[in-house]
């Protein structure tokens, strides 16, 4: 056992004493001996290989295999073994792969696997309600296994596995991800020289605060964490390991715990001390398992004794045929049990032993014994200490994050003040069109193409409809992928009102530039049904693209989650919304593209007629102030709603702002100033302002375009300096009037 991978050559006197102590018990393989015949298999494969054939064939017959200690060496004797019927019992190989029936059939293991401990973790997590957990463990050794184990037992337990990751030197990729997910139970499995490292790089990334709670392996070695080769210092080291869990397979019973070989605890660790004191032995973790494991054999092969009595046999008769014989060794020992100086002694239906685990919180300095979960009962025993754990109110923590799910919408302050704006935008439309209805046969109104005007007055109450709409649907009407009905309808009357507005704006735009453009060559009479018809046809595209973007590709509501905000210690509300949109944003750049080139072409016409101030004529002047407006509008309004859409009332506001007051700058240019002339003058002063007005486009034969724009601009300054002077006399009757 020793000059190999592993000294277990403390494990050789337990044994030896375990024997004399057998021998001595009368109650016990009355009238046998048992003998130990050994060799070292110095954890090398074939060295144990053939130790065990010398041994097969050397006197005296063999009854049953104790050992080998390391499990590289166990298992090819394990497969090997069945062939000679014989039995096998390990004092240290604990490898989690040994319970596998199918490939080592007849082995028993009398140290616990850690694997023990895994069903200790689920009953922690039990007790505090933990039901998430990160595995961390490392490539080397036999980590995987356990780590497979417990995996299993999440699944029967319906446990939540975050992610399960691995590290061969470097743990900071693996630890990132397990951060990413929001674990914050973290359960790990790896070398303490490894293990140091690890908590080194969790504490820098603040995975070792009060909300992080970690279950290491419990057999390192006491101050396995004071090391200098980290980029931590020992402050932060000790921080790092602070509070955290371990589950320690227990190898040793107390000192006065009774046991049924004799000796209790306590006495058997006097004995050993002094039968090795002066010599150089390691494994003394082992060395209870030694002992315990050649008591399960002499409890097995005693058990075997009465029922080979009714066929006037003993071990005396075995041989490596008497497959038998080996059944009735095999069925003796699954159902062994008793107390050893190691613990309580059963095995499960693959030959590992159900051991107990202590639980141990690192406090302070050292490892407090917090209480010991007995697997064969599946329950805790000798509780001695309260856990402690770090958070602010000193509960434990949880198993990962409490985040709040709170369903946002815009601010109602806001939603109220666009809603009035825009109910004040209806209203005032109401009242131009009711002005441009009553007066629409008024020579100054005429002038202004009043039924082209109602188009006008008729989009703006539409676009103000679209903004009350926000106030038709409760948020908790909305849910992921149902059909967004209102946004629909919001968007049907977006595009239907502004084509109507500023299609019938950009149609007289259009008749004035027509008119000015083209009067030296013929006069131009183009009709009112003529604008008409431009405006039907912008609205047949409208309604062509609306239709067909609905039926293809409908809006729908889609989940909007928000930034996570800190409420509390590991509480955070998480905001979510919803929005109305297409699974392809093709459809809205399609309608864009066309509102976008409609602005632009009125833009142009805006600026060809610039310098015309024919106001109450042609209101080239306040169109071309409305196109201006509207089209710095949209070009900021647009990009920019988009930009902020994650700011669910800065969207909201600027989108609405951009409709209500490109609307209403729209209402104010074109009407305001005839309305406001149309109020305070009578219908008989109509005839002597539209007298002096009146003009006529000069003849076509003029000899340049020049001259024609200049005797334009004469009558108009003529036509305004008169409308000026019918004011003032108009001011001047009312005064006297009022004497």
């Amino acid at each position: 056992m020793q000059d190999g991978l592993w000294d277990g050559s403390a494990i050789l006197p337990a044994a030896e004493m375990a024997l004399e102590d057998v021998n001595k018990d009368d109650t016990i393989l009355k009238d046998y001996e048992l003998r130990m015949a050994w060799n070292n298999s110095r954890c090398d494969t074939g060295i144990a290989v053939q130790s065990l054939f010398h041994q097969l064939y050397a006197e005296p017959q063999k009854v049953a295999i104790f050992g080998p200690g390391c499990s590289s060496a166990t298992k090819p004797i394990a497969q090997v073994a069945p062939y000679w019927n014989l039995v096998q019992v390990t004092h240290a190989a604990n490898s989690p792969d040994l319970n596998n029936r199918e490939l080592y059939p007849l082995i028993f293991g009398a140290s616990p696997t850690e694997s023990v401990t895994n069903q200790p973790k689920i009953a922690v997590m039990k007790m505090f309600g933990w039901k998430r957990a990160a595995f961390l463990y490392s490539t080397q050794g036999s980590f995987s296994m356990i780590i497979t184990d417990l995996q299993s037992l999440f699944l029967a337990n319906l446990f939540e596995i975050i992610t399960s990751e691995t590290f061969h030197t470097d743990a900071s990729l693996a630890l990132q991800n397990i951060k990413n997910k929001d674990s914050r139970v973290i359960i790990a499995a790896f070398f303490p020289e490894k293990g140091i490292n690890v908590m080194c790089q969790a504490y820098k990334l603040g995975m070792t605060g009060s909300s992080y709670t970690w279950f290491l392996p419990g057999w390192f070695k006491s101050g396995w964490w004071n090391v200098t080769f980290t980029e931590c210092s020992s402050e932060e080291l000790v921080s790092s390991i602070q509070g955290h869990l371990a589950f320690q397979v227990i190898s040793l019973a107390d000192p006065d715990t009774p046991t049924d070989v004799g000796k209790n605890p306590g006495e058997f660790t006097r004995e050993l001390e002094a039968r090795i004191s002066g010599g150089d032995y390691d494994g003394i973790e082992y060395a209870p398992s030694g002992y315990d494991g050649i008591w399960i054999l002499a409890h097995g092969l005693n058990a075997t004794l009465d029922k080979m009595a009714e066929s006037g046999e003993g071990w005396e008769d075995f041989t490596y045929k008497r497959a038998d014989m080996k059944d009735l060794l095999f069925a003796s020992l699954s159902f062994v049990s008793f107390t050893g100086i190691s613990g309580n002694i059963q095995f499960d239906g693959n030959g590992l032993r159900l051991g107990q685990t202590r639980i141990l919180q690192f406090i302070g300095l050292e490892y407090i014994h917090i209480s010991t979960f007995d697997l064969a009962e599946g329950v805790f025993r000798n509780q001695t200490e309260a856990y402690r754990w770090k958070t602010s109110n000193g509960r434990h923590p949880r198993d990962g994050p409490v985040v709040i799910g709170e369903l946002r919408d815009v601010s109602d302050i806001l939603s109220y003040l666009m809603m009035t704006l825009a109910s004040c935008g209806f209203l005032f439309a109401f009242f131009l069109l009711g002005v441009n209805i009553k007066y629409r046969n008024r020579k100054i109104m005429k002038m202004s193409s009043p039924k082209v005007n109602y188009l006008i007055c008729s989009g703006s109450v539409i676009l103000y409809t679209s903004s009350l709409l926000h106030g038709v649907e409760t948020i908790d009407d909305r849910e992921e992928g149902k059909l967004a009905l209102v946004c629909i309808i919001k968007s049907w009357f977006l595009s239907i009102g502004f084509t109507t507005s500023y299609g019938a704006l950009i149609a007289k735009a259009w008749r004035i530039h027509k008119i000015i453009t083209y009067a030296r060559y013929k006069k131009q009479n183009i009709k009112d049904w003529f604008l008409y018809l431009i405006i039907a046809i912008l609205l047949l595209i409208d309604a062509v693209i609306l239709v067909t973007w609905f039926s293809v590709d409908p809006l729908r509501y889609q989940l909007v989650n928000g930034t996570k905000e800190e409420y509390g210690e590991d509480v955070y509300v998480s905001p979510y919304t919803y929005k109305c949109a297409s699974d392809s944003y093709v459809w809205m750049a399609v309608l864009f593209s066309y509102n976008g080139l409609l602005m632009l072409y009125g833009a142009i016409i805006a600026w060809n007629t610039r310098k015309i101030s024919m106001t109450l004529l042609n209101d080239a002047k306040s169109i071309a102030m409305t196109i201006y407006t509207s089209t710095v509008l949209s070009i900021f309004g647009v990009p920019v709603s988009i930009l902020v859409e994650s700011d669910l009332n800065l969207n909201y506001g600027i989108s609405e702002f951009c409709i209500i007051f490109a609307t209403t700058i729209l209402l104010v240019f074109c009407f305001v100033p005839k309305v406001r002339l149309v109020l305070v003058t009578s219908v008989s002063d109509d005839n002597a302002i539209m007298a002096t007005c009146a003009t006529n486009v000069p003849p076509s034969n003029e000899s340049s375009s020049m001259q024609t724009t200049l005797a334009l601009q004469r009558q108009l300054e003529e036509c305004k300096k008169t409308i000026e002077d019918q004011r003032k006399q108009l001011n001047s009757r009312q005064k006297e009037n009022r004497f």
